[in-house]
């Protein structure tokens, strides 16, 4: 019995601590403006709106966008049961046009 449990525990801590990126790509736009990150919150695994804030680009608008879960986001996912489950997004710029 403490083989079974020790092993389910072993398999989902091992599933939090790999971080899950996503990564999309305006190819149309050269990613050489500023770069920043910002923290979104989703309720019940995943549900809720999480609205990425792109304003800081300008007009210039986003060339990338990417979304993980962090090791600390998983585990608080995690001890809090999915309830709560936190999401950071890194925002890369496009240059000025020219």
């Amino acid at each position: 019995m403490r083989a079974i449990c020790g092993l389910i525990l072993v398999a989902t801590l091992g599933g939090c601590l790999g971080a899950q990126r996503v990564r999309y790509v305006d190819s149309t736009k050269a990613p050489t403006g500023a770069r920043y990150t910002q923290r979104l919150n989703f309720f019940l695994g995943g549900l809720g709106k999480g609205a990425i804030d792109t304003s800081r680009c300008g007009a210039a608008g986003p060339a990338t966008l990417t979304t993980y879960f962090s090791v600390p986001d998983n585990l608080l996912g995690l001890v809090t049961l999915f309830i709560y489950v936190p999401r950071h997004v890194d925002v890369t710029c496009a240059g000025a046009s020219s």
